[in-house]
């Protein structure tokens, strides 16, 4: 009975942790992003498949990919506006994933995010305010860790979806921490015994709630 109860305990215990693995992977992932740790951002993610998928969901958003037809209309060629917008819309997202989709690009595309502009403040107010930022500093340093678990439970909050794809794959859906409206569909992978971002998808959410519409 004693060796049971510990096999079926250690059996609870993997499975939870396997269960959690991934969540825990995309934490990683964003507080590196965050800390700018690039070794970190690197390591996390399969660059050339994620490049590839967020091609594929940025031309799907711009409406640059062909729509589909009835099957009893004959298929036209597209016109040259048609043409132009497409090779335009190409070249500003290869543009924008050259520049962006790198360890160093997110976590400038991150900070450009929360480099929202503040409104001009009098020196009295600012003269208060650093007083009151000297005042709460120490105790700023001893919440740390708290701060940190606030963040994790926000970050867990917004998970809309968690889906195993297969014991190797999973796909999450997590709601943007700056416009409700907006969800990311992000897919994660074991490779190299370790769970790695592999895709990326952007998406409006619709009326009805769901993230069936292009950002």
């Amino acid at each position: 009975v004693r060796r049971l109860i510990i096999v079926t305990t250690a059996l609870i215990v993997v499975t939870a942790t396997y269960g959690i693995s991934p969540f825990w992977a995309a934490w990683q992932l964003r507080s590196a992003i965050k800390a700018g740790d690039i070794a970190g951002v690197e390591r996390r993610v399969n660059w050339p498949r994620l490049r590839a998928s967020l091609r594929q969901s940025l031309a799907d958003a711009a409406e640059l990919m062909p729509t589909a037809r009835p099957s009893n209309l004959a298929a036209r060629p597209p016109g040259l506006w048609a043409r132009l917008k497409a090779a335009v819309g190409r070249q500003v997202i290869e543009r924008f994933i050259t520049a962006y989709i790198t360890p160093a690009g997110l976590i400038k595309l991150d900070r450009m995010r929360n480099n929202t502009p503040q409104p001009a403040m009098s020196q009295a107010a600012a003269g208060r305010l650093h007083l009151a930022a000297a005042s709460t500093e120490a105790l700023a340093r001893s919440s740390t860790k708290q701060s940190e678990l606030a963040r994790l439970g926000n970050f867990l909050q917004r998970v809309r979806r968690a889906e195993f794809l297969s014991l190797q794959r999973v796909e999450l859906e997590v709601i943007d921490e700056r416009d409700a409206r907006r969800v990311f569909i992000a897919r994660f992978e074991i490779e190299e015994m370790a769970w790695k971002l592999t895709g990326l998808k952007v998406r409006k959410l619709s009326p009805a709630g769901r993230a069936d519409r292009p950002a």
